[in-house]
Parts: C-alpha cells; structure tokens; sequence
C-alpha cells in the first residue's frame, strides 16, 4: 500500500480532498492571522514557531503531536 499526502497527489496531477490534520492546522492559522485586526506582526510572531513545529512534526495526527510538544517543552 503506498501513502501520499496530498502534496505528492497534487504534484501528481490528482486532486484528493482529504486533508491531513497538518492541513487544517495550518489552515486554521492562516484563518486567525487573517482575522487579526491590531497588531499583525505580534499575531504571526505568536504562530511562527507553531507553523514550523506541524511542518517539521513526524505525528500521524494531531493526539500524537500534542503529545510530541509536551515531551519537547
């Protein structure tokens, strides 16, 4: 069984809905970013690191990766 994330799918020419809990993460930080009124520069300095640690995670969904920052912090 081969598994592709739905970058590889799209590079690949095929459209998959499903997104991965690293996907809407991203999404929903990109929503509050858009969202912010005041102080937009303090608003993605809070998010930066985040971004970074769900880019970089290895967690297959988000319980894992909530248990990864844990050990982390």
């Amino acid at each position: 069984m081969i598994v592709a994330n739905n970058n590889t799918l799209k590079s690949l020419g095929l459209d998959y809905s499903v997104q991965e809990w690293q996907d809407k993460r991203i999404n929903a930080i990109n929503r509050i970013l858009s969202k912010a009124r005041y102080n937009h520069k303090e608003v993605a300095e809070k998010y930066i690191d985040e971004y970074t640690r769900v880019c970089n995670s290895k967690a297959i969904d988000k319980r894992e990766y909530k248990k990864e920052n844990v050990k982390n912090s």
